[in-house]
């Protein structure tokens, strides 16, 4: 036991003071907790992220499709003319005296 002691004590002069050594070795606990906790982290989060990405990148696909989209003068003009029927059809629908 004294073989025990005498080691101990040289290895906590080796880094200071009993205090500071303590504190290494709570600082390696922490730090192995730290990677335990980011494995942790990254073995549940890891499926989650690849499931989801398909879908991501179909949905930035479909707004970077939809941005590019170009509506062309006939396309204009019959939604202006199905916006001016429809109109109609309800000012009639409303007031069939006018």
């Amino acid at each position: 036991m004294s073989w025990e002691y005498s080691d101990l004590s040289h290895t906590a002069k080796k880094h200071g003071d009993p205090e500071k050594y303590i504190e290494l070795i709570r600082m390696h606990e922490r730090q192995q907790t730290a990677k335990i906790m980011n494995r942790k982290w990254l073995r549940n989060s890891l499926p989650i992220l690849l499931l989801m990405t398909p879908f991501a990148v179909k949905g930035l696909r479909d707004f970077v499709k939809q941005r590019r989209k170009k509506v062309t003068d006939e396309e204009a003009k019959q939604a202006e003319e199905n916006l001016v029927q429809y109109i109609r059809e309800s000012d009639d629908k409303e007031n069939p005296y006018l």
